[in-house]
């Protein structure tokens, strides 16, 4: 069975070109081809999905070398085969080096079946390794990017032992502060001046106790504990965990809850954990300050 070959053949030479033609026809190909013989005719017809250029060295107003650096500059891989009359061998190998896969003399074009297989499976060797380079670039992509998930996994687990510590040195002096504003409220008459103070500062500790206690929900480790949630509050108790670190990168958040949503199974830490981790991100993406909406 022949074997299909789309070929463009830069030839001035009509006869020349069907010897070519009958040639490879008689190694096993069949060939598609085309004859051009300018350089506008040449870089028209130049196509990537050629499978073989054969080209005269001399032509009237072109040549072969001139044809192949054009063809390199296009960025194309196509085997490309001289062809020519006279050749001396010293140029001969100069033109394998600037990039000819191989040259023939068009009285010995016997050569030319065995020449073009060379250069198809040469071709084929070198798409297969363009393949395997690029396959190992995904996995090197994908290295990097599950590096960098393992890393913001032992970050938020870092950030949750560091959260416990706080939240733990934070609860004592919390409930110390507490319970020493209650007492004063007891003893301050409903209608004194400074009683309004006082309840400021009794709502700023709980305040803090809310915060603390939502650290230690962040922190805290153990089996998956499901339970009934509103992902609005979700959401809003991990924004006062991070506010401090988006406030301070110029971040302003920007919330746009639905009315009604429905509530959720879900673990509560993980789902903190989630949201942490996005608004961390987000935040680290944005290095000029943005909006986190």
């Amino acid at each position: 069975m022949s074997i299909p070959l789309r070929v463009l053949i830069l030839e001035d030479r009509l006869f020349d070109a069907e010897l070519s033609v009958l040639e490879l026809r008689t190694s096993g190909f069949e060939p598609d081809w085309q004859r051009v013989e300018t350089e506008s005719d040449y870089l028209a017809h130049l196509d990537p999905a050629l499978d073989l250029i054969l080209a005269d060295y001399s032509l009237p107003q072109f040549n072969g070398l001139r044809a192949l650096r054009l063809l390199q500059a296009r960025g194309l891989d196509i085997p490309f085969i001289l062809v020519s009359g006279t050749i001396g061998e010293d140029f001969a190998v100069e033109c394998i080096k600037q990039g000819a896969n191989d040259y023939l003399l068009k009285d010995r074009l016997t050569r030319l079946g065995s020449a073009v297989k060379s250069a198809l499976e040469q071709k084929c060797l070198r798409d297969e390794r363009k393949r395997a380079e690029a396959d190992l670039a995904a996995k090197n992509e994908e290295l990097r990017a599950m590096t960098h998930q393992l890393w913001q996994t032992a970050k938020l687990a870092t950030m949750g032992e560091l959260a416990a510590s706080i939240a733990h040195e934070l609860n004592n002096p919390l409930a110390t502060i507490s319970l020493r504003v209650e007492g004063l409220l007891g003893q301050v008459p409903a209608n004194a001046p400074t009683r309004r103070a006082l309840e400021v500062i009794e709502e700023e500790v709980e305040r803090m106790g809310a915060l603390v206690a939502n650290l230690l929900q962040f922190s805290r480790r153990g089996s998956q504990q499901v339970s009934t949630l509103d992902v609005r509050d979700e959401i809003e108790q991990t924004l006062e965990l991070i506010g401090y670190h988006l406030r301070q990168r110029q971040v302003a958040v920007v919330r746009d809850f639905a009315p009604e949503l429905p509530l959720i199974q879900a673990d509560r830490q993980q789902l903190r954990q989630l949201f942490l981790n996005l608004f961390a991100n987000a935040s680290d993406a944005m290095l000029q300050g943005g909006t986190l909406r």
